[in-house]
């Protein structure tokens, strides 16, 4: 009798396996997915420069110091690039920058900007930017006429910002 139950078992158990029954949903469900990307550009490895002292009233990062650089990575072709004059940060306290005159130079891809003494700012309406991170170099420098510059600590920074189009 345990044989013929164990035949029988093994029967159902086997037409269970073999003609498996088809389950359909009476109402299927769509699952969405959705996002928005933004256009955005952003400065990527940044690299600070150095300053070297080219005659008694120049500091530069051209021939005695080093450029600084960074990566200009955005997700269109096209972006609006922007170079702001030198600014201090720190100095000595007997260093007069009013009196500076500074410039600055800002290479890569087809982005070449020069800010001449007096200039404030200079950008590149529209220049083209690839998807890959564009590698840019900055260079600085800043003359006080006829002054020699006191000894000490000297901190510039040159901003740059980019906005896609």
């Amino acid at each position: 009798m345990a044989r013929h139950s164990l035949l029988i078992s093994a029967i159902a158990l086997g037409s269970v396996l073999t003609f498996p029954m088809i389950a359909k949903a009476e109402n299927p469900a769509d699952v969405f997915f959705n996002g928005t990307i933004t256009q955005s550009c952003e400065f990527e490895n940044v690299v600070d420069g150095t300053l070297g002292l080219v005659t008694s009233d120049t500091l530069s990062s051209v021939a005695v110091g080093t450029p600084g650089s960074a990566d200009l990575a955005c997700n269109t072709l096209l972006a609006s690039v922007t170079m702001d004059a030198p600014v201090v940060e720190t100095a000595p306290n007997d260093y007069d920058d009013t009196a500076a005159v500074k410039t600055a130079t800002l290479v890569g891809g087809s982005i070449n900007l020069t800010l001449n003494a007096g200039e404030t700012q200079v950008s590149v309406p529209s220049a083209a930017v690839t998807l890959a991170p564009l590698p840019l170099v900055v260079n600085m420098t800043a003359t006080t006429p006829g002054e020699a510059l006191p000894a000490g600590d000297y901190t510039y920074y040159v901003r740059l910002s980019a906005t896609p189009l």
